[in-house]
């Protein structure tokens, strides 16, 4: 999670006086991401498969190649297609190629759909630019720039800064929308193996900006979301060391269980090993907190407690015991009317977990079995053409037996709307992107329409929930954004409002000199939502940003300035319409002094990556930062976020696990806050007349006076349930039996207490358990 703006820390923290300057922050890991560790020398996809052919019936895609902005012949211009993978993620698919004639222009035969477009030409750098193919539309137009070559070098280390040997990755970010994700085919990105030393060096780039990828072998695989070309200096990037899960494995004999196999699963994170002859097993991991399985055969086993390990830290002693292996069977279904969805894919992670370790595909009644499972709790998705994904959290599995499960999916809906400028012209050719729906349940590719000349759009095909949409103008950095609930059959209302545009142009400058390379320059919007435009300034500091029109803060800093403060007096500018507005800026270096940190510890001392952590004033109700620790359960602050001497109060929790420091940070240094234990409970479900036999259970904790707040839902097939890792303090739990009877009680638990439960149901009103407050 990101930390909230630093203004809110001024808000609550600092004098008036400091609210006159502008400041951007990004604390370690939160502008970095880690991927999972992959193998160093894995196999590289080189190329995409091909997209079915298109027709000229189907309409074309008219790529317009400039450099400096006259046309460049000869251009060769490939175009793929965004589809969806066998595993449900997005793809590319090659869908054809081109040369440009005298004019510049390429045409393709393309089918409606979301392209990226790529030209190259002799002596330049490729140039890359989304486009998409609406319904409809005969001809699709784009334009694609093509610029010199540019260079990125830099060096690879671990943590103790000695040379990482490593494979880098850089994915060219070609999308208008700041919040997409890294993601392009296997021909547009680039691939450099580091040397001995751990260096490397790069060329025939284009200029901008791209996402970087370091792998190094025994390393934690590091991800740089956001890396300028060209850029001042090298690129130094640090790998954490991996962790180590060591333990033995036993059958249900006692005996060693040779052959099985050993998986470990994060909210981030996986990896999996062979049990060697003595059953003992040595599992590299990057940091983080662990559910631990194992399986062999129809026997498989998992460890109690999920295990938390820090980097370059080793976790041994660990014991899995086999015993017979547990099953999901089920059906999925319709669920307007009940018809069964024949190939419905059926996917099963460990609670929590990212990774999908089992997956069945249902057959033509609907149905599906998965076998050999760990016992314990698992999340499992269903989804089907045509159908909004349907997700059914902590399905908690018994040794020896088959949960059964029946998921019932929502069909599709549609979102439609008009989008105007401020007067209520309609503008037309406006790009509406659906940026997340279906209520996040799958990382989906993206859905967009362009509006018509009457500034009408429809986007079909959207998963019921809450969805998030987009709208932006060509070549504007900027647009307008907003949420609507989508209902199956039905169109949700989505209009947007945008001013026209207008440029913001300038010169940044250092110390009276051209600012370092790689500098950016950062636009905020002083009306509505908070958005931040960016563009790079060129090697003299020159910058253009096309915006709508309004009041923008604006500020020039290091673009990939991440774990780093960058603090400036701020420059106001106001776009006026179909007007260039000039502005002279002076570049912001970023902050080289560090200020103190906040460091999380699990309770048996280890660090607790993931951690989230949450600064405010004493006895001051206002949440001033919220943060996630990163992978070494550590959160940086700035210095110069002012906070250096002040009172606070620190909170961190991760999972049911809590704690808190009240008092003055220092100017420098680590302040420790280590985590209590979570709580349990053990109970059972009790109802007069039928025995209940399997149950849905609520937990729902009440930090504060405003209510309760629902923390899981967990699924369980008998009469028992058991829970850990809760926090301490007030619980609800609320009871829904498969026969519709219902429940609930409530508790107070201590940190690390173990509390027996009893929760009767009924069809009644529920009546409190004892123990209840």
């Amino acid at each position: 999670m990101r930390a909230r703006s630093i203004a809110v820390v001024v808000a609550v923290f600092a004098a008036a006086a400091l609210t006159t300057v502008f400041v951007v922050s990004q604390l370690p890991h939160a502008g970095r991401s880690s991927p999972v560790a992959g193998t160093l020398g894995a196999a590289v996809a080189t190329s995409s498969p091909p997209a079915p052919p298109a027709a000229a019936s189907d309409g074309f895609l008219d790529v317009r190649v400039t450099v400096g902005g006259a046309p460049q012949a000869g251009a060769e211009v490939r175009a793929y297609l965004r589809a969806r993978g066998a595993d449900g993620a997005p793809a590319w698919l090659a869908a054809g190629t081109a040369t440009a004639g005298t004019d510049g222009v390429a045409r393709l035969a393309a089918r409606p759909g979301a392209y990226l477009v790529a030209a190259r030409a002799p002596g330049l750098a490729p140039g890359r630019a989304e486009v998409i193919r609406p319904s409809g539309e005969e001809v699709t137009h784009a334009e694609v720039a093509l610029a010199p070559a540019a260079a990125l070098s830099g060096r690879v280390t671990g943590p103790d800064g000695r040379p990482a040997p490593a494979r880098m990755e850089l994915v060219p970010l070609a999308s208008p929308f700041p919040d997409a994700a890294p993601d392009a085919p296997a021909e547009e990105l680039t691939w450099v193996e580091t040397g001995r030393r751990g260096a490397f060096e790069v060329g025939g780039l284009a200029p901008g900006l791209y996402a970087v990828r370091a792998d190094a072998a025994g390393f934690h695989a590091l991800l740089v979301p956001r890396v300028a070309v060209p850029r001042a200096g090298p690129l130094e990037l640090r790998l954490d060391a991996l962790a180590l899960l060591d333990g033995v494995v036993t059958g249900a004999d006692g005996r060693p269980a040779a052959g099985a196999v050993v998986r470990a699963a994060s909210a981030d994170h996986a990896a999996e090993i062979t049990v060697r002859e003595d059953g003992r097993f040595q599992l590299p991991v990057p940091a983080g907190e662990y559910r631990v399985l194992a399986a062999r055969g129809g026997e498989a086993g998992a460890l109690a407690e999920r295990v938390t390990a820090g980097p370059g830290t080793a976790r041994r002693g660990l014991g899995l015991r086999l015993g017979p292996a547990a099953a999901l069977e089920g059906q999925v279904v319709r669920a307007s009317d009940g018809a069964p969805l024949a190939g419905a894919e059926v996917v099963l992670r460990p609670h929590q977990a990212s990774a999908a370790l089992a997956r069945a595909t249902a057959d033509a009644g609907g149905r599906f079995r998965v076998e050999g499972l760990a016992p314990g709790p698992w999340d499992v998705l269903a989804s089907a053409p045509g159908a909004t994904p349907r997700r059914a959290e902590a399905v908690t599995l018994e040794p020896g037996r088959a949960f059964p499960l029946r998921l019932a999916l929502d069909g599709l809906g549609a979102v439609e709307g008009v989008v105007a400028d401020p007067a209520g012209r309609p503008l037309a050719r406006v790009r509406v992107r659906v940026t997340s729906r279906g209520d996040g349940l799958a990382a989906l590719a993206p859905l967009e329409a362009r509006t018509d000349f009457e500034g009408r759009f429809r986007l079909d095909g959207v998963e019921v929930g809450r969805a998030e949409l987009a709208a932006v103008q060509d070549g504007a950095a900027l647009g307008a954004s907003r949420a609507v609930r989508v209902q199956e059959g039905r169109a949700a209302r989505a209009d947007f409002f945008l001013a026209p545009p207008g440029a913001l142009a300038g010169r940044a400058s250092a110390e009276g000199k051209p600012p370092p390379l790689g500098t950016a320059v950062l636009a905020a919007t002083l009306q509505g939502t908070p958005q931040v435009a960016r563009a790079l300034a060129d090697a003299s500091g020159n910058f253009q940003l096309m915006l709508p029109a309004g009041d923008y803060r604006v500020l020039a800093a290091p673009a990939d300035a991440a774990g780093t403060e960058v603090r400036a007096a701020p420059a106001f500018a106001r776009v006026e319409p179909g007007r260039t507005t000039r502005l002279e800026l002076r570049a912001a270096a970023a902050a080289e002094e560090e200020g103190p940190e906040v460091r999380v510890l699990e309770p048996g001392g280890a660090p607790s990556p993931g951690a989230e952590v949450t600064l405010a004033r004493p006895g001051d109700g206002r949440v001033a930062m919220a943060a996630r620790a990163g992978e070494d359960g550590r959160v940086r602050l700035g210095r110069d976020m002012g906070l250096a001497g002040r009172e606070v109060e620190v909170r961190a929790h991760n999972g049911g696990r809590t704690g808190a420091f009240t008092g003055r940070l220092p100017a420098t240094g680590a302040v420790t806050v280590t985590l209590s234990p979570g709580a349990a409970l053990e109970g059972v479900v009790r109802g007069a007349g039928a025995p209940v036999k399997g149950f849905a259970l609520e937990v729902a904790s009440q930090p504060g006076p405003e209510g309760w707040r629902t923390l899981e839902v967990h699924r369980f097939a008998g009469d028992r349930f058991e829970l850990g890792d809760l926090p301490a303090g007030p619980l609800r739990v609320a009871v829904r039996a498969a026969d519709g009877r219902r429940g609930e009680a409530e508790v107070r638990l201590a940190a690390g207490e173990v509390r027996r439960l009893e929760v009767a149901v009924s069809a009644a009103v529920p009546a409190r358990a004892p123990g209840g407050r």
